[in-house]
């Protein structure tokens, strides 16, 4: 047989093995099940078949000639990553989950390509995306600094929520910037793919350095990385992605510097580490700042350690670092000059105020690693909220175990895997048994819960498992002793998380995360040519379980083009400087109006309006619960003789009872609701569209 026509099969049957196995559990995704229908599988094969395509050509290039490819594709890697994001921006392919809104709304999800709209993401597609589309709609110019539609006026929209607005901070910002210059859909498409493009760029770069360019572990690193639960399932939200784009980038362009002896070059790479500092500081989520930041400060420690003797600082370096702390240091001055006061209502809240946390208690987070394969599928977990729940891939606790053994067995000692170490160590004591109030303090630790010191703990362990397995000898641990750990650890781990959430798990579940567990551990032991195969394997998991988390879709039409949204902008452009309400219909309907635009006073507040509340109370009696972050729902009651407010079923939550006159105080014009029609002697009706009514307050202005 022709040597051509033998690639040529070889890459159809590697491609056509993939795409079914990727297509069945795409339809296990969208059925909630692993045991889709038919008419399932069959939709999920079809759409499969441009992956199968390009999976064919791809693999059979390699074939032909795969250290010329392999070679090629490196030298041109950012052409090729630039020519996908256009192409990606193109096509307006975005991963929000709109289109659970969509359904609210009336509409159908009919753009959705792959995967599922996650209803359980509503902090992405009920807050922080409709917030974006407020930003272009906004009656008083579009990206503006202070909103004039969130909470019905006068809203920061850079500091909380981070939103796109014409500011010079927006270089702190970079990947919100197209939305400056980019109609809608376009914009979203490169937040979206901009975003993970440059993480599995970044994260390729930094597993360079810490792999000893090894190129296929670096890959690896890249695709455990980018497509990791954690990263997948917070994709949108809490600058989550940003954090980890700044440390890996940063610590790439470190490096450079440690060895650069061009003057030009290295205060390029100055820049490039002061940008990554302001957005790493510039995401303002404490939560994951703070563990994360120990993880970077270990790997400068380390950097520094490892170029010690070369590092020779001149004038113009000391002139460059100077400059560039200046620069970050005005414009975090010119942040506290426009959020200052931002910043004091937000501190000063009753929910999420001033947190202060010891962690402990959560050493069970430590292993919710191992049903994440579950989570696209099943989409929630009795436990935790999956988003919560997931986490790296980081095979704790036989990740650091492992490298320590090893080490000591060689007596070998690696610095970056020493550091690593105790970082992990230093996570997971947080996480398990918590600390004192005064190391909590100094540690500033006391900024983080303990579910979301996991993240950084993950990361640690990351790194510290390509490293090791970058830098063991050949020599390595019996293979026959290794898999039989490898078992046993599985089979212990499976049935210890099983038993957080017995009702969760089937027995085929039971199987499967067995089998996957001790497929990830045994590479913990068995190298040489099977390292390989091992690498393949878990990559292509990873990818595959972090794709399915989030939709891929292409545009937002089913919101742009929504009949019911169309009834209040239709209103709204008639009479855009009149307030809303969204009344008798709770979240994420509060949020549907901002989405064109229209001034609301119950969109999610994200810090309160003291002084819009006060009109309706006074005396402040009901400050406990309308001083916080909170998603607002106002019921109608006319025998109200003044307004009631009462704590919701979330610390997040407020419920306001009033009557026509109290909406009219708050400057309430126009009211959205869903839940059937109003008192025609209080409200006029002037819009309608299926179950969706836009009423007038009759005595306004009166």
């Amino acid at each position: 047989m022709d040597t051509k026509v033998k690639r040529g099969l070889l890459a159809a049957v590697f491609a056509g093995a993939a795409s079914l196995i990727a297509a069945y559990y795409n339809a296990c995704v969208v059925a909630g099940s692993y045991r889709p229908a038919m008419s399932d599988l069959f939709s999920s094969g079809l759409k499969f078949l441009p992956v199968f395509i390009i999976s064919a050509v791809i693999v059979f290039l390699y074939l032909s000639d795969r250290v010329r490819f392999a070679d090629t594709l490196f030298k041109y890697r950012y052409a090729v990553a630039g020519a996908v994001l256009v192409v990606l921006v193109i096509l307006k392919v975005n991963a929000s989950s709109l289109g659970v809104f969509e359904r609210f709304l009336g509409s159908f999800d009919d753009e959705v390509v792959f995967g599922l709209s996650r209803g359980v993401r509503s902090d992405e597609w009920a807050v922080f995306t409709p917030m974006l589309l407020s930003q272009y709609e906004d009656p008083s110019g579009a990206f503006s600094y202070m909103s004039s539609v969130l909470r019905g006026g006068g809203t920061d929209v850079f500091l909380e929520y981070g939103q796109p607005a014409w500011t010079i901070l927006m270089l702190f910002r970079p990947f919100q910037i197209p939305y400056l210059f980019l109609p809608l859909e376009y914009g979203l498409a490169f937040f979206w793919c901009g975003r993970l493009i440059a993480l599995f760029m970044c994260a390729f770069e930094f597993g360079r350095i810490i792999t000893k360019d090894r190129r296929g572990l670096s890959v690896a690193f890249a695709v455990m990385i980018s497509f990791a639960p954690v990263v997948q399932w917070w994709f949108a939200i809490n600058g989550l992605v940003e954090m980890l784009i700044c440390i890996l980038l940063s610590i790439v362009l470190f490096n450079k510097f440690l060895n650069e002896q061009n003057k030009k070059m290295r205060l390029l790479y100055i820049v490039g580490i002061m940008i990554c500092a302001g957005t790493y500081v510039f995401t303002f989520y404490p939560a994951w700042q703070v563990p994360l930041a120990y993880v970077l400060l270990g790997l400068i420690a380390w950097q520094i350690m490892d170029n010690f003797g070369r590092i020779k600082l001149g004038l113009s370096d000391y002139i460059g670092i100077a400059a560039a702390v200046a620069l970050l240091g005005l414009s975090l001055l010119l942040l506290f000059v426009k959020s200052g006061d931002t910043l004091t209502l937000l501190t000063n809240t009753v929910y999420p105020g001033k947190r202060f946390e010891v962690g402990g208690g959560r050493a069970d987070q430590l292993f919710t690693y191992i049903p994440d394969v579950l989570f696209p599928v099943k989409d929630f977990y009795p436990y935790t909220n999956v988003c919560e729940g997931s986490m790296f891939f980081d095979m704790f606790p036989l990740i650091p175990l492992i490298p320590v053994i090893y080490m000591v067995m060689k007596k070998k000692a690696d610095k970056l895997m020493i550091i690593m170490t105790g970082i992990s160590a230093f996570m997971a004591a947080y996480i398990t048994f918590g600390f004192p109030h005064f190391l909590a303090k100094i540690t500033l630790m006391s900024h983080s819960m303990a579910p979301r010191v996991v993240v950084a703990s993950g990361l640690a362990d990351m790194i510290l498992l390509f490293r090791y397995i970058a830098t063991r000898e050949k020599s390595k641990f019996n293979p026959v002793i290794g898999i039989g750990i490898a078992g046993i650890v599985s089979v212990i781990l499976v049935l210890y998380v099983r038993g957080l959430c017995p009702d969760y798990y089937s027995k085929l579940f039971v199987a499967i995360l067995c089998a996957w567990c001790m497929f990830a551990f045994a590479g913990l032991f068995v190298g040489g040519r099977a390292e390989k195969y091992w690498l393949i394997g878990i990559c292509f998991v990873t990818a595959l379980t972090g794709i399915s988390v989030n939709p891929i879709r292409s545009g937002v039409k089913g919101i742009t083009k929504n009949a019911s949204l169309g009834i209040i902008e239709t209103v709204h452009d008639a009479d855009p400087e009149a307030l809303w309400a969204v009344c008798d219909s709770a979240f994420p309907f509060i949020n549907a109006p901002i989405m064109v635009g229209a001034p609301t006073i119950n969109s999610t507040n994200i810090y309160p309006n003291m002084d819009r509340w006060h009109l309706i109370d006074e005396e402040g009696r009901y400050e406990e619960v309308y001083n916080r972050y909170a998603h607002i729902d106002i019921e109608i009651d006319e025998s109200l003789t003044e307004a009631d407010f009462a704590v919701g079923v979330t610390q997040d939550r407020f419920t306001l009872r009033v009557n026509a006159g109290q909406l009219i105080k708050l400057g309430v014009k126009y009211i959205f609701t869903g839940n059937g029609e109003l008192d025609p002697d209080s409200y006029e009706l002037v819009a309608k569209s299926g179950a969706f009514y836009v009423y007038r307050l009759k005595n306004f202005g009166g």
